[in-house]
């Protein structure tokens, strides 16, 4: 392909270099005839070689290229935003349990949304009396989506 594209280029700059020392006329006129059919041929040259195979499976593997870098782009860039998304939710935990005077550790779990990541599950460390607890995870449940089933809370 790169030899095909080389020649193709080869090809009009001789035609265009040439057609330069040409004065205007007949015989320049008669030249650029040639030299576009010259081209012509050039660009054809798959064809007739029978080549046209090859041509279009180097299209298609550009096309799969293409494909998996943009593939591989988004797929690095959910995981970025799962990350994200779970080291501000554990640190939304950690500043509602210290507003209710707990002292814990959080930990997230963040699932795949279909455009977006969300939080779906935490375990929490610390010490926590039973209206600590309760008041934070109604809040984790009504501000962040985790439903109560889903929040384990350890010593």
């Amino acid at each position: 392909m790169k030899d095909y594209l080389l020649g193709l280029a080869a090809a009009a700059l001789s035609v265009s270099i040439l057609s330069s020392f040409l004065r205007k006329g007949a015989l320049r006129q008669v030249f650029l005839l040639a030299g576009g059919v010259f081209l012509t041929v050039q660009v054809l040259s798959p064809l007739v070689k029978g080549e046209l195979s090859r041509f279009s499976q180097y299209l298609a593997g550009m096309e799969l290229r293409q494909d998996a870098m943009e593939s591989g782009i988004e797929v690095e860039n959910r995981e970025i935003m799962a990350a994200i998304m779970k080291e501000k939710t554990e640190a939304y935990i950690l500043d509602k349990a210290a507003a209710l005077g707990a002292k814990v550790e959080a930990e997230v779990e963040v699932l795949q949304g279909e455009y977006y990541p969300y939080p779906c599950s935490c375990i929490i460390r610390g010490v926590l009396n039973a209206e600590q607890q309760r008041q934070l995870s109604f809040d984790l449940e009504h501000s962040l989506g985790i439903a109560e089933e889903r929040q384990v809370y350890l010593p």
